[in-house]
């Protein structure tokens, strides 16, 4: 017992401690899951792009819809091309059949990177290593999309 409380108010004050202590664990739990936060070793890549429009630090790496990674850095190397650098948890596979692909995330044009094995594996990139131009794809533009669509709607009248 508690010196200087009665039977009572010590049996609650016990409660209350167990209380708190359950619910900041469950809370960290919660924290951990819903941000598919991950405290493991990582390496870091990098993948060369034509077009990055969209993405940013922080960015999810993700393969076959799991999140194994984030986007560290985006440098522009030249006018038609531009270096991601990224990390993934240390188990992850990047070898020389590894294709990196700018998806949509979600209706507000968020992005994230999806890594997929084309072919048979090849010989692992070392860390610091990078995926080429030639086995990356950008984003879907919408907007080169619509516009493709622009001599169609100028050709139709509003009779039609």
């Amino acid at each position: 017992m508690i010196r200087g409380l009665d039977k009572r108010t010590s049996g609650d004050l016990v409660r209350l401690v167990i209380f708190m202590v359950t619910t900041a664990m469950a809370t960290g739990v919660l924290i951990i899951t819903i941000g598919n936060l991950s405290f493991g070793a990582t390496k870091e890549y990098a993948a060369e792009f034509v077009d990055v429009t969209g993405v940013n630090k922080g960015d999810d790496i993700r393969i076959a819809g799991v999140k194994v990674g984030s986007v560290e850095d985006i440098e522009i190397l030249a006018a038609d091309r531009a270096l991601l650098t990224f990390k993934v948890a240390e188990d992850t596979v990047v070898d020389d059949a590894t294709h990196a692909t700018i998806r949509y995330r979600n209706l507000l044009g968020q992005r994230y990177i999806s890594l997929t094995q084309q072919g048979s594996g090849g010989d692992r990139l070392d860390e610091g290593g990078k995926i080429p131009v030639d086995r990356t794809t950008p984003a879907l533009d919408l907007t080169v999309l619509f516009n493709g669509f622009k001599p169609l709607f100028q050709a139709l009248s509003p009779d039609d």
